[in-house]
């Protein structure tokens, strides 16, 4: 099993959270709670590395996962 970092942001002021895949581009789902978001890109992500193996292409594995800090400006 492969796992890869995600980043959930609050839709804010609207409900829900958008989540991406930072190591797989282009990787962007949407859910209206937390739960929801995290299964939806569990699909979109299962859906690339299918698209991948059918076309003979490697699939990535996340070497070394994603920093997240914040900065004051």
């Amino acid at each position: 099993m492969t796992q890869f970092t995600i980043v959930l942001e609050p839709n804010h002021p609207e409900p829900g959270y958008t989540v991406r895949v930072p190591y797989l581009t282009g990787i962007i789902s949407y859910g209206r709670d937390k739960k929801e978001a995290v299964e939806r890109v569990k699909e979109a992500v299962v859906g690339y590395i299918q698209t991948l193996q059918q076309a003979g292409q490697p699939v990535p594995e996340e070497a070394v996962p994603v920093e997240l800090e914040k900065i004051e400006v």
